[in-house]
C-alpha cells in the first residue's frame, strides 16, 4: 500500500479503494498505510466467542446452523479477573453502525442516521464473517489474509494467518480476536488495537505443533495469552507485548491478569498447578477432577467437580470443601459444564436440566429450570437464555445476578444478543422474537440480525430492506433498500 493518506471524507461520501495490490505480507508480518471447556478426550474445548454470522439476510436456515455450531463448543473449565479492563461496559459502547455488502461498507451515524462514508470492499470482503472490536473492522479472507480497517478513517492493514482460520472474539478481551483452524494447527492472537498479529507457534517455538484457537486463553487485560499444547502435554503462558513464551506443565484451564492454572490429570483425581504470568510454579494441590470453575482475584480456584461438590483450592495447598449444588427437585445433577460471568462475580454451573448461580465466594444462589441455549455465554455476560427442560418447549431470559427469570418465551435458536445477554434475537417457530429485561416482542420479518452492543435497538431484514429497530421508541432507520445486508455496531 502507497504511504499516501487516506482522502478526506467528502460530503460525507468519500470512496475509497481498500486493500491495494501490494503483496500480502508473510505470516505473522502486517502491511499498514497507517503510521503507526477443552476437557474432551483431546484437551477440551473452549468457548468460541460469539461471532453472530447473519448470512446476507434471508437464508434463515444457514443462520441458524451457523450459530448452533459455534455454540455447541462447550467449555468446561474458564477462568478470569473481575477486576481486569475489557468489561462489558466497555464493549457496549457505539456510536457506529456498519452497513456491509459485497461492494461497499457503509459507516453511518448512530444518532442521524447519515452516511458519513463509504469505502469499496468487493476485492477481498467476506460480508458474513466480519467482526467489529471498537473502531475496527475485522474481515478474514479465504487465503489466509485478516484486513483490519479503521472505521474512522478508512485506513486499513493486512496481517497473515493460516489459510483456513476462522476468526472469533476472544472470551474476556473484546478487542482480542483469535484466528486459526478447529482441526488445529497454526493459530494467531490478533490485537485490534496495536494492529499486530501473534503467531503462537512461532512465539513459543514449536515447530508446527498443532494448537487449537477455541483452546487459547486470553486474560482479560490483554496482556497475556495461556495456550494448551496436546501433543506435549504442556503449555504455554505468552507475554504479548513482550512477545516471548514461557512452558508449564499440563493443560492450561484458567488465567487471570496475575495467575495462570493448570491441571494433570490421573484418574479421578488431578493435580492443580499454580503459576504466575512469567511461568514461576507456585504451589499444586490434588483434588477430585473439577469439571467447572472460576479462577478469583486473588488467585483462589473455585471448583465444581462431577458431583456437584464445591471446594476452594490455594497455591498454598490449601482446600476447603465450601458446600455442594442442591437442586429442590432432586433432579440429576451431571454437571456438564461452567463459564463465569459477569466480568467475573458469578460462576453459571450447568446441569443437564438445570442452572446453578454461584457467587464468588461458592454460594449458591439459585438453581433454575433449563439447558443451557445455543448462543454463546460471554465473561460479559449479565443474562443468561435457557430451553426448557428436555420435552419443554419454551425459552427463558435469566438474571445472573440472583437467577430470577426474566422472561420466558416459545422455544428458539439465539441468533444474536447484546454484550451484557440481556437483549436477544430469538429464530423462533413460526415467529421472530426479542427478548429483553422488560418484554417479549413479535417481529415482523423475514430474519432478524444483530443486536446492538447495548441492547438498544436491533436488525430487521426482510425482502424490501435492511432496517435497525429501536427498541424501546419503535423508531426504524433503513439500512439497505432492496439487497440485503450485513450489520456490525463499531465505536468510532
Amino acid at each position: 500500500m502507497t504511504d499516501r493518506p487516506p482522502p478526506p471524507f467528502d460530503d460525507g461520501r468519500s470512496r475509497r479503494r481498500l486493500a491495494s495490490d501490494d503483496v500480502t505480507p508473510p505470516r505473522g508480518s502486517r502491511r499498514s498505510d497507517s503510521p503507526d471447556d477443552q476437557w474432551d478426550d483431546e484437551w477440551d474445548e473452549d468457548w468460541d466467542e460469539p461471532n453472530y454470522l447473519v448470512r446476507r439476510a434471508l437464508i434463515v436456515a444457514g443462520v441458524v446452523i451457523l450459530i448452533a455450531v459455534a455454540a455447541i463448543i462447550a467449555s468446561r473449565f474458564i477462568g478470569g479477573d473481575d477486576e481486569a479492563e475489557g468489561n462489558s461496559n466497555e464493549a457496549a459502547e457505539w456510536n457506529t453502525i456498519v452497513a456491509i455488502d459485497e461492494d461497499d461498507i457503509r459507516i453511518i451515524d448512530r444518532e442521524s442516521g447519515d452516511e458519513i462514508a463509504t469505502y469499496d470492499s468487493s476485492e477481498f470482503l467476506r460480508d458474513s464473517a466480519t467482526l467489529v472490536a471498537g473502531d475496527v473492522l475485522i474481515s478474514p479472507n479465504d487465503d489466509g489474509r485478516v484486513t483490519l480497517i479503521d472505521i474512522s478513517d478508512g485506513t486499513d492493514e493486512v496481517i497473515r494467518v493460516a489459510d483456513d482460520a476462522r476468526v472469533s472474539m476472544s472470551f474476556f478481551n473484546p478487542t482480542i480476536a483469535i484466528a486459526g483452524s478447529e482441526a488445529g494447527g497454526d493459530v494467531s492472537i490478533i490485537r485490534t488495537e496495536e494492529r499486530d498479529s501473534i503467531d503462537v507457534n512461532d512465539v513459543a517455538e514449536l515447530e508446527d505443533a498443532p494448537v487449537f484457537p477455541l483452546s487459547v486463553r486470553v486474560n482479560a487485560s490483554g496482556s497475556h495469552a495461556a495456550v494448551p499444547v496436546p501433543t506435549l502435554f504442556q503449555s504455554v503462558i505468552i507475554d504479548l507485548d513482550e512477545q516471548t513464551s514461557e512452558a508449564i506443565a499440563g493443560r492450561v484451564i484458567a488465567i487471570s491478569d496475575e495467575f495462570v492454572v493448570a491441571e494433570q490429570p490421573a484418574g479421578d483425581e488431578s493435580e492443580i498447578e499454580f503459576y504466575d504470568l512469567v511461568g514461576e510454579r507456585l504451589g499444586s494441590v490434588d483434588v477430585p477432577s473439577p469439571v467447572a470453575g472460576l479462577l478469583r482475584p486473588d488467585g483462589t480456584l473455585l471448583m465444581v467437580d462431577e458431583t456437584g461438590t464445591i471446594r476452594t483450592a490455594t497455591a498454598d495447598e490449601e482446600v476447603d470443601e465450601v458446600g455442594t449444588l442442591s437442586d429442590p427437585n432432586d433432579a440429576n445433577l451431571d454437571i456438564a459444564n461452567a463459564v463465569p460471568v459477569a466480568n467475573g462475580e458469578r460462576l453459571v454451573v450447568f446441569g443437564t436440566s438445570q442452572a446453578f448461580v454461584l457467587d464468588t465466594n461458592g454460594e449458591q444462589l439459585a438453581v433454575v429450570d433449563g439447558r443451557r441455549q445455543t448462543a454463546a455465554v460471554t465473561y460479559a455476560s449479565e443474562c443468561v437464555v435457557l430451553e426448557g427442560r428436555p420435552g419443554a418447549d419454551e425459552t427463558a431470559l435469566v438474571d445472573l445476578d440472583d437467577g430470577a427469570v426474566l422472561q420466558v418465551a416459545p422455544d428458539g435458536i439465539i441468533s444474536s444478543s447484546s454484550v451484557d445477554g440481556c437483549t436477544a434475537t430469538v429464530l423462533g417457530q413460526p415467529k421472530l422474537l426479542v427478548l429483553s429485561r422488560d418484554d417479549v416482542l413479535d417481529v415482523p420479518g423475514t430474519s432478524i440480525g444483530t443486536v446492538a452492543p447495548d441492547g438498544s435497538s436491533f436488525v430487521v431484514v426482510d425482502r424490501r430492506d435492511t432496517e435497525l429497530i429501536d427498541l424501546e421508541t419503535g423508531d426504524r432507520t433503513e439500512l439497505s433498500d432492496g439487497e440485503p445486508v450485513v450489520v456490525r455496531f463499531g465505536q468510532r
